[in-house]
This record gives C-alpha cells, sequence and structure tokens, in this order.
C-alpha cells in the first residue's frame, strides 16, 4: 500500500519567503496545476519530467488525496512556488520497502519562520522589567511609541524567571532583564524585512531577527520484529549482519566501555526534541523528577517560571506534559538511555542517567527558535548536564547563539545534528562554535551517504563538524506502544544521543569535567581514517571531523579510580595530584587528573569523609537533687550545686573528642509569700484555687511546677486589711475617727449621694438630716452606720434673718440682720466652745467684727432673746 498526505498550512503562524498577501486559496482543479505543485515540491526543474513523476505516482491505486490550497490569480502556467506557504509532512510508507520522508531536503532549506513574531535584544542602556505576568516593561516611551504603532500586542523575554532552580544556573549568573532575549508578538501579519529594519534604525536594538522554524534531523521506518539487541544494535556492537556493506566491530565498542562504567544516577540529560513517551517501560526510574515542584497544585512551588514541571516542560504547547506526539524525540531517549540489561527492548548508552523531557518539537516534527532558547536557559538552569538538541535551522541566531555560549558557561555542553540534505550547508545550532556538531555515520564506518530512505540525502559536513557517530539503520523505541521495537530510524539525529551518552558517563566519572576537556577526550579518541579514503583523511577532515566516536577510548582516557579517605576535623590532607587542603573541617572531593608514562590520562576521585573533632559545649538544667549521666559514663547523684564536668572521648575513627558538660540548677522552691485583702473580697491563689469572701487572715500552700519540670511550693498569707471605722458628734460636728484616710460624707437620705466638697475628717452639717462617711485607706473602702443630725440654732431664732459674710474671710466679717437692739448679742468660739474677744462695731443694720486669729474654723454665735443662730466661720490666711 502507499498513502501520500500532503499538508500545507498557509496564513498566520508559517510564512516562506513568498509573500502572505497572495495566498485566499482555492481546491486546485486542474491536473496541470497539481503537476507545477509537484514540480515545485520535489525540486525538478522541468513540468515535463514532473509530469512523469506524477503520472508514476498516480499510477498507484491506492492513493488516498493530495490537496493543495493555492490561489489562481495568474494567467497561462500557474508558477506553484509563489503560492505554496510551507510544506510541513510528507509522508510515504511501503511495506517491504525501505522509504519514510518526514521532511523533504527542500522545506528544511528554506527560510521559514512566523510571521507575527520576531526576536529581539536590546541595547544595554535601554532599561527594562519584568512583569508578574510574565511580560516586560519597557522604560522608554519611544520604544513603546513606536510598539503601539506596530500592533505589537505583547513582548516576553524568552527566560520566564530570574530565579534559577537548579545547580548549574543561578539569578546572579543570569544575563540581566535588560539584556535577555525578548519575543515580540505582533496583532497581525507583518512584513518581516520592513519591521525588522524600522526596529534597527531606531539604534535601540542589538539585534532584530526573525523567529525562525527549524527540524528534527532524522527520518524513520518500520520493519518486521527481529532479535533486538545483537543484530539490530549496530552502533553499540556491529556483528556484520545488519546490511549488505555492514562491517563487524564499526561500532563505537560500546560493549568494552560499560566495562568501565554503565552510568551514574546524578546526571541528568535534557533532550530538547518532540517529547518523550515517560511511561515506557525502558525509562522506568530513568525520567528525571523535579523535586522543588509539589505534583498536581498548579504552582509554580521552586519559583523557576514553570508551573508542575515535574519531568520537564512542553514549551511548544506551553505546559507541563512533555509527551511525544511524534516519535522522534522517544526514539532519541532510547538510544541515550534505554535502561541495560532488562531483558525487553533495546539497551541506551547509559543506563542509569536521568533524562529531562523539553518538548520543542510539534507533531510535525518542527519547531521554532523561540522555544529552543527557552528550553536551553530551562535545561542548564533546571541542573541539566548535558544537553541533546538533534535539531537544525538554516537562519543564525544571535538569541540562540547567546544561550548556547550561557550553556557552555556552566558547564554544559550542548550537542547537535550536522542535518541531512548531503551538503555543506550550515544548520544551527551546530553551525556555533559553542556546539559540538556531530555527522552520522553507516555501518562500516563511512558517512551515512546516502540514508536508506532517500537516495539524495547524506550527513551534512563542512568546516564545523566536530565527530561523527552511528547515524544510519537505527532501530529504536516507539512513542505509540511499549511493545513495538521494529522502528528504524536514519539522520544525524540518530548520530547525537550516542555521542550525549558517552559525555553523560563522562559526567558520571567526574561531574567537574570542563566542556573543552569533554571535547578534547572525544576528539583525541576518536576514530580516524576509517571511512571513505576520499573523506576520511588523516586528522581533522571536513566530512568525519575528528572521527568516529570511540566509547571505550574516551572512557578509558579517563580512567577513574575513587578513594575513600577518613580524617578527623580539622586536619589537612595532601592530594595525589599534589594539592594540599588544610584545616578541613566538611566533606570534600577532589578529582586529580594525572598523566602516566604512556601520556594517558587517569583520574583519581578522592572522597574525604570528616569524622568530627567535637570539643562540644553541653549545657544541662537540672532540679535540685537530681541525678545525671556524663557522656563518659560518670555519674553523679544528688546535684543541688553547678558544676562543670569534661568527658574525652574516643571515635571509632581514632578521632578524640571532648564534651564539655556544664549543670545548671533549678531550685526545688519553697517560697512563702504576704498578700493584704480588704474584708469580704476574693482571692486566687498562685495554683489556681479562688477563695471566696474572706473576712478573716488564712494561710494556703499551693503546689506547682516550673518550666523547666521542677516542684516548687508556694505558702501563701493571706492578711485582711480591717478598718475600724466610727463617728463621733461634738457639738454640732461629725467626727471620723479613723486617722490617714480619704474621706467623703454622704447624705444617707438622699440615696447615699456624696455632699460635694465634704472630704475632710470633720463634717459640720447645715440642716438637719442622716449622714455617714466612707473611708478609703490601704487600698479598702468601709462605709460607717447613718447618724440622725439636729441642724444648728435653738428657739425662734432662725438663720435666714442673719447674714454673715465674707465666709470664708480673712478676718473681717459683716453681720446683717434686721434684729439689733435690745437683748441682741454676738460671740465668736472655737472648736472646743473657748470663747475668743472680737472688736465689735455698728452701723445701722451692719454689725462687723474682727476675727484676729490664727487660720481656723470657728463658730459665731448670734444671740436675741433666748433664741441663737450658729453660724461656722472659716478664717483664712
Amino acid at each position: 500500500m502507499i498513502s501520500a498526505n500532503l499538508l500545507i498550512i498557509y496564513g498566520k503562524y508559517y510564512k516562506s519567503h513568498f509573500t502572505p498577501a497572495l495566498f485566499s486559496g482555492y481546491m486546485v482543479k486542474s491536473f496541470t496545476h497539481l503537476i507545477h505543485g509537484f514540480n515545485y515540491f520535489f525540486g525538478v526543474q522541468s513540468v515535463q519530467k514532473s509530469v512523469q513523476q506524477i503520472q508514476s505516482v498516480f499510477s498507484r491505486k491506492d492513493i488516498s488525496y493530495i490537496c493543495f490550497l493555492v490561489k489562481d490569480n495568474m494567467k497561462g502556467n500557474i508558477h506553484i512556488p509563489l503560492f505554496i506557504v510551507a510544506v510541513l509532512l510528507l509522508e510515504l510508507s511501503f511495506v517491504g520497502g525501505n522509504v519514510a520522508v518526514a521532511q523533504a531536503p527542500d522545506a528544511m532549506v528554506k527560510q521559514v519562520y512566523a510571521d507575527d513574531q520576531l526576536i529581539v535584544k536590546f541595547n544595554s542602556d535601554i532599561a527594562i522589567s519584568r512583569q508578574q505576568t510574565g511580560g516586560i516593561t519597557i522604560d522608554n516611551p519611544q520604544i513603546r511609541d513606536l510598539n503601539r504603532q506596530l500592533n505589537v500586542i505583547n513582548a516576553e523575554t524568552l527566560i520566564p524567571n530570574n530565579k534559577a532552580g537548579g545547580s548549574n544556573g543561578s539569578a546572579s549568573s543570569r544575563p540581566p532583564v535588560s539584556q535577555q532575549p525578548v519575543l515580540y508578538t505582533f496583532g497581525d501579519q507583518i512584513n518581516v524585512n520592513e519591521v525588522i529594519h524600522i526596529l534597527m534604525k531606531t539604534g535601540f536594538y542589538e539585534y532584530a531577527e526573525p523567529n525562525y522554524m527549524g527540524y528534527g534531523g532524522s527520518e524513520c521506518t518500520v520493519t518486521p520484529d527481529d532479535a533486538h539487541y545483537n543484530n539490530r544494535q549496530w552502533g553499540l556492537h556491529n556483528d556484520g549482519t545488519l546490511t549488505a556493506t555492514s562491517v563487524e566491530g564499526a561500532d563505537i565498542d560500546m560493549e568494552k566501555a560499560w566495562g568501565i562504567t554503565t552510568g551514574d544516577t546524578s546526571v541528568v540529560v535534557a533532550i530538547l526534541d518532540s517529547g518523550i513517551k515517560l511511561d515506557h517501560p525502558e525509562f522506568d526510574g530513568r525520567v528525571w523528577v523535579n523535586t522543588g515542584e509539589i505534583a498536581g497544585n498548579l504552582l509554580d512551588d521552586d519559583g523557576n517560571g514553570y508551573y508542575n514541571d515535574i519531568h520537564g516542560w512542553d514549551f511548544v504547547n506551553n505546559d507541563n506534559d512533555p509527551v511525544d506526539d511524534h516519535g522522534h524525540g522517544t526514539n532519541l531517549a532510547g538510544i541515550i538511555g534505554a535502561t541495560g540489561n532488562n531483558e525487553i527492548g533495546y539497551a541506551g548508552v547509559d543506563w542509569k542517567s536521568k533524562l529531562m523531557a523539553c518538548k520543542v518539537l510539534d507533531e510535525n516534527n518542527s519547531g521554532f527558535y523561540s522555544n529552543w532558547i527557552s528550553a536551553i536557559y530551562y535545561a542548564v538552569d533546571n541542573g541539566a548536564d548535558v544537553i541533546n538538541m538533534s535539531v537544525g535551522g538554516i537562519n543564525f541566531s544571535a538569541a540562540m547563539r547567546d544561550a548556547v555560549d550561557y550553556a557552555r558557561s556552566h558547564g554544559v555542553p550542548v550537542v547537535a545534528s550536522m542535518m541531512n540534505i548531503n551538503s555543506e550547508k550550515v544548520f544551527y545550532p551546530a553551525g556555533y562554535e559553542s556546539v559540538i556538531a556531530v555527522g552520522a555515520t553507516n555501518p562500516d564506518h563511512t558517512r551515512a551517504s546516502p540514508f536508506f530512505y532517500d537516495a539524495a540525502s547524506g550527513s551534512n559536513f563542512g568546516d564545523h563538524i566536530d565527530i561523527v557517530a552511528p547515524g544510519n539503520y537505527i532501530y529504536g523505541l516507539n512513542y505509540k506502544g511499549n511493545n513495538d521495537y521494529n522502528r528504524m530510524w536514519g539522520g544525524t539525529s540518530q548520530a547525537v544521543p550516542f555521542v550525549v551518552g558517552v559525555i553523560s558517563l563522562i559526567k558520571g566519572m567526574n561531574e567537574d569535567i570542563s566542556v573543552d576537556s569533554i571535547k578534547s577526550i572525544l576528539y583525541n579518541t576518536a576514530m580516524d581514517g576509517v571511512g571513505r579514503p576520499n573523506e576520511d583523511i588523516a586528522g581533522w577532515d571536513k566530512y568525519h571531523g575528528h572521527g568516529v566516536l570511540n566509547a571505550y577510548q574516551a572512557l578509558s582516557k579517563l580512567a577513574v579510580t575513587f578513594i575513600d579517605q577518613f580524617i578527623c576535623s580539622g586536619e589537612d590532607y595532601t592530594f595525589p595530584d599534589g594539592v594540599v587542603l588544610t584545616s578541613i573541617i566538611e566533606n570534600v572531593k577532589h578529582t586529580s587528573m594525572l598523566l602516566s608514562q604512556n601520556n594517558c590520562d587517569s583520574v583519581v576521585v578522592t572522597s574525604l569523609k570528616v569524622t568530627p573533632v567535637y570539643n562540644q559545649l553541653q549545657e544541662i538544667s537540672l532540679c535540685s537533687g537530681e541525678d545525671f549521666t556524663f557522656p563518659d559514663g560518670t555519674v553523679v547523684s544528688g546535684i543541688s550545686e553547678a558544676l562543670t564536668h569534661v568527658s574525652q572521648l574516643s571515635a571509632a575513627s581514632g578521632c578524640d573528642s571532648l564534651v564539655t558538660t556544664v549543670v545548671s540548677i533549678n531550685s526545688v522552691y519553697d517560697f512563702e509569700e504576704e498578700v493584704s485583702v480588704c474584708r469580704g473580697e476574693d482571692y486566687t491563689f498562685p495554683d489556681g484555687t479562688k477563695k471566696e469572701n474572706i473576712t478573716g487572715d488564712i494561710s494556703f500552700i499551693s503546689m506547682l511546677k516550673t518550666i523547666s519540670g521542677c516542684d516548687s511550693v508556694i505558702t501563701t498569707n493571706v492578711r485582711v486589711n480591717v478598718i475600724d471605722l466610727a463617728i463621733e458628734v461634738s457639738e454640732h460636728t461629725l467626727i471620723c475617727n479613723t486617722q490617714g484616710a480619704d474621706y467623703q460624707w454622704i447624705n444617707c437620705a438622699n440615696g447615699g449621694l456624696a455632699i460635694e466638697g465634704e472630704i475632710n475628717l470633720t463634717f459640720e452639717p447645715s440642716q438637719a438630716g442622716s449622714y455617714a462617711v466612707i473611708v478609703t485607706k490601704g487600698g479598702c473602702e468601709v462605709r460607717s452606720e447613718c447618724l440622725e443630725v439636729t441642724p444648728l440654732g435653738v428657739g425662734g431664732l432662725e438663720q435666714r434673718f442673719v447674714k454673715v459674710y465674707p465666709n470664708p474671710t480673712c478676718g473681717e466679717l459683716n453681720i446683717e440682720t434686721n434684729l439689733l437692739g435690745a437683748n441682741f448679742s454676738v460671740e465668736v468660739t472655737d472648736l472646743s466652745g473657748r470663747v475668743i474677744d472680737v472688736p465689735i462695731s455698728f452701723k445701722s443694720s451692719m454689725l462687723k467684727i474682727n476675727i484676729d486669729q490664727p487660720a481656723g474654723i470657728y463658730l459665731l454665735n448670734v444671740y436675741k432673746d433666748s433664741d441663737v443662730a450658729i453660724f461656722k466661720v472659716i478664717k483664712e490666711l
């Protein structure tokens, strides 16, 4: 059966170098138009030859459909190249055949890019800041105005957050926000070159470039099932039987390499591709887990700018599910890390490393540079040790160059494919100096040209190639199922993971090795002069680079001896390479690179385990009278006073330790307290017991425990504050017998209201009534009984007939009355009743006297016949 499906997408998201305004699109109805379409696609130069090819295809009876979307707005012959927007997928498969094409070579060399996006980088003097929403704020009104005119609807950096979550990156090592690549998204399609010209003319940008599209660099087919490792994985162990041209031993010497190491679980390999089938049994326990995230809570727990990125990130769909929907990425992941010795499927190069899934290619095996760039930063900052990029695009990007340089500066090698069009055409990222560029070989060590699926294909070559590895007739895992091991792939994409796998093994042996050292090992141990004589010449050449990858020689170059050494804290140590560390107090791992007599590097990894030499201060609190056992076994009983004890100990490692124990004593309290309460009050004791209406002295014992757990006894003696209170009457004055207190006289007949101003020891009522006094002393208050009082004056003489003023007085006192005459007299006495002689003068109805006495209270008695009126007079100074 043959089926042909040609998908042509035009409009907003993809474009070639043709003008999008020419497209509105309708079905081509004429066979002539279809011929011209295939003339363009297959790159055939003449229409007649094109017709012959179309007729040969259409002679098959089981064609399903071929659809072109074009616009016929020209007369005469239609030149389909002017109307095809982007050819994304052509899949031809034959049962029993050997052809499968995912991208036509022509599609790979077109300048395909997004027609509504640009990648820009501002000059260093342009201030920008990151918004919480993920976009940026540009602190330049001219740029903002121009962006509005150009209809820029979104601007965001390709590095989502300045916090680096992994071991390789940190916020301080990242380029500042103002120097990070920024993705502009426009509201409409733009003329990309024209807008770039406009932006660069402003002088505000270091660069502005299209958001190019690139592709995965390999193809795939299906063959009948057969044995898996022994006769299929020729790149690891070539028995010479896979193809007619296979040569026994033309592999990377993997079995001998596994005799040195099969990997280390601490190594993380980032695979920037179409995703990974995460649930494949070959990857059981092998998929990287971001321990800084809590699965399922939809939060960015580790603050790296990606929520719930448990196993990586899908940069194509901007979500946390980087599963494979094409197959390219799963195949590469299997070459790198399919678990070996597990009785199923295939064996990867590295059996123990962790695989980080970074999905940057869509279901058509294509993807935008912007996603590749973001994924590189993500991989580095989240702890990747090596990056696999089996992808390529023909356009140089300064932003992607900066990203791979960032990886190298953090010790993370980036390995990329040369691509597969059998030319010197440079594809990126392989074309960058920082990247290890990998070509592909056949099962006989020759350059893969052609690949099994297309006579026109072949491993690219050129001045930038570094090394080659197996890349043709490569069986691998299937992303659609766990039991299908019959997929065969071919391309430089498949060569890259062989190199990445070996780098992963090297990293597992020496985690601190530099990118330059890795390159040196790979290049100096590569097999040279094993390809076609006219291509693989001695030394570096543009077809094989430094030669064919040799895993065994590379790992042998890095032969490692591991030493575990225990030392006492504070000691010095000299490593095999002569490096001396002094006063070591923490565990140390040091790698010594030594040169043997045959000029081979050997590596000694020394792990120093520090045994503490304790000089420890131990502070202990005890209750008085308790016992204690010190670290050296000494027992002291009934400790009642503070003490210090030094214990000298010896560890199994022979390291002495001193423990100084300082014992402090918490008293067992027997405390007595005195408290005072008013009669009838309540009181709560220290243990919480409450006594109500206390009328007499009592003692109470409270049993307590302190914070330190020691018992305490508190005896509380409660004393009742008793106020002896009585009122005496002296003539017309009420006198309180309680000295040294506060007083307030009250009118009992008026609801017990206080009498304003009457706050002295004595009180002389001005009228008859019932009176009492409130005495406050020592915080207690008591009220006297009420006394009935008769007002001053007897007989029929009333005070209202006599007016005395001023009162208080400084001496002179006026007595105004109409009672002057016979039998009228006045008398002044002090409170004891002693008569005071005062001068008296009369004037009409006014009588004047002068009290020339000390300040105090005096009584003025006014007599008329047998009646008397008595006035209290206050003499002031």
